[in-house]
This record gives structure tokens, C-alpha cells and sequence, in this order.
């Protein structure tokens, strides 16, 4: 998704809701999701939360500029973590994560977390 060159095809994937099956196999040439510098990925969480990319017979690639979005415009609760990418292997070569529109009530953070991919982190506000 996108390109290397930041001034020219970009290119955003959107993961809308928590039903999309988005997955692949190990078989053939180097499985991978590759997100490219001037690319987006943006889940649109719905009320059930978010789909996940299942590319756990593969890795997963995020360039330096890319961006992992989650809206939560849709979810209203409760405190959940998700994972949105699940993968043998992240290349975190400097992702940029977003999160925007989550209920005042919650503190929502994407994170790379070892052994389970990318994860969406939605927790209850400290009162």
C-alpha cells in the first residue's frame, strides 16, 4: 500500500468494521503486507470493534512515514485491546500510529507489541 516516493502514489487501506476476513497464505513467493512510506491503513472500528489482518504465516513490513490509523467513531465500549495486525515477523521501520474520534471515556493507543502483532489498546480514562 502506497510508495517509497512520498510525492507520488499514495494510497490508503481501509479495514472498515469488525467483520472483513483479510488474510494470506505461506505458500508461494515471500508472503508479506507491505506498507510503504506514503501509505495509510485505517480500521474503522465498529460496534464490535475491529477486524484483524491475519498474516501470521507471514511479516508484515511498515516504512518510515507510513501511518496505522484507528477511528472509533463507531465503538462505544467496552475497554478492549485488538489486534490489528497479526504477523510472524513486524518490521517496524518507523510506523506512525493514529488514533482519533474514541469516546471522551477512553484512552485509546496502537502499540507493536512482541508476539502478537499490532494492537489496538482502548482503556477506561482514569477519573
Amino acid at each position: 500500500v502506497g510508495n517509497d516516493d512520498l510525492m507520488s502514489q499514495t494510497g490508503t487501506l481501509v479495514v472498515s468494521g469488525s467483520q472483513p476476513t483479510i488474510m494470506t497464505h505461506a505458500k508461494g513467493r515471500s508472503p508479506f503486507f507491505w506498507l510503504r512510506a506514503s501509505g495509510t491503513l485505517e480500521f474503522q472500528l465498529d460496534d464490535k470493534g475491529a477486524a484483524t489482518m491475519d498474516y501470521k504465516n507471514a511479516y508484515a513490513r511498515f516504512s518510515k512515514g507510513s501511518v496505522v490509523r484507528a477511528d472509533g467513531k463507531n465503538y462505544k465500549g467496552p475497554a478492549k485491546n485488538f489486534v490489528l495486525v497479526q504477523a510472524s515477523d513486524i518490521r517496524n521501520e518507523g510506523v506512525k500510529f493514529e488514533t482519533l474520534n474514541f469516546s471522551e471515556k477512553f484512552e485509546a493507543q496502537i502499540v507493536v507489541e512482541p508476539r502478537r502483532g499490532v494492537v489496538l489498546r482502548i482503556k477506561d480514562k482514569k477519573q
